[in-house]
């Protein structure tokens, strides 16, 4: 037999609390998108066409009938910006919630499959043996009260999944507010979860703090390189705890005395490495004082 087919329904969208939010278009784009993830993508939940390369607002407008480029693009950044998708290294569109539906749609497959079975067993019997009672697998009550506990325990995870996407996108926000031209991708994403699971957000965003103020990774170093990686400071347990202890400490030295030490200590480096590694305000402070 096939792969499972995806299906859709309307009750499945005024059921879920995140695909609402979208809003009748944006649900419609939503389930092209998933057609093409599901049937036509070379990567099955990518957002890709046949030759492999990723969508974009405008390809992605040409193969959808009756949509515009403006409603395209705004619903392209609300998907992404509220967590709906993620985006791959290469610019891809990734739906995780696909790979969530087409494994709960290979699980319902399965347990028709065996209720089936069962009820054709049970007839067989009834047919040989008249006694025989047949006992349905499942009465209408217990089926009412699985769909209950069902809707309960998905509202449950729903909230979850926006307390985690809440505290991931803090983070985030704190990292960028440093660093204007990175990017949220997909592995720095689930970098982000995985220490969330082990710490507050609050110590993330301590330890991102605390980053920006050591010395050593602000470029006080032999190389005078500046360390500012995400991926260096949620390394592990040890980077995230040494980076955050260091929030609230008093500071022993302005940036322009690290800089003139810096200075000082590499006398070989020329005002280009100055400016580099400090900024322009800062390097001409710097020549002012000690000179060049």
């Amino acid at each position: 037999m096939s792969d499972p087919w995806l299906k859709v329904w309307a009750a499945d969208m005024r059921g879920d609390p995140e695909l609402a939010l979208l809003g009748l278009a944006g649900q419609a784009l939503l389930m092209h998108a998933w057609d093409i993830a599901r049937d036509e993508s070379t990567t099955y939940g990518e957002l890709r066409r046949a030759d492999g390369a990723p969508y974009t607002p405008q390809t992605f407008t040409v193969v959808v009938p009756g949509a515009d480029l403006r409603t395209v693009r705004s619903w392209w950044t609300a998907i992404l910006s509220q967590g709906y998708a993620e985006q791959t290294s290469d610019g891809a569109i990734f739906f995780p919630k696909l790979e969530q539906r087409q494994r709960g749609s290979a699980g319902a497959i399965r347990q028709a499959r065996y209720r089936s079975r069962n009820d054709r067993r049970q007839r067989d019997a009834q047919r040989h043996d008249p006694r025989h009672r047949v006992t349905p697998s499942v009465t209408h009550n217990e089926t009412a009260e699985a769909r209950s506990q069902s809707i309960t325990s998905a509202n449950a995870d729903v909230v979850e999944l926006d307390a985690r996407r809440g505290d991931v996108n803090k983070v985030w926000q704190e990292y960028a507010s440093r660093h204007p031209r990175a990017r949220l991708t997909t592995p720095r994403r689930g970098l982000i979860r995985r220490r969330l699971k082990d710490y507050p957000v609050d110590v993330l965003i301590a330890a991102i703090k605390g980053n920006h103020l050591d010395s050593h990774c602000n470029g006080d170093n032999p190389r005078g390189q500046t360390y500012h990686d995400l991926e260096l400071i949620l390394r592990d347990a040890a980077h995230v705890e040494r980076y955050s202890g260091l929030v609230g400490a008093e500071p022993t030295e302005t940036e322009l005395e690290r800089a003139c030490r810096w200075w000082v200590a590499n006398a070989d480096r020329g005002e280009e490495d100055l400016r580099g590694v400090w900024g322009d305000d800062i390097a001409e402070q710097v020549l002012d004082q000690v000179g060049a």
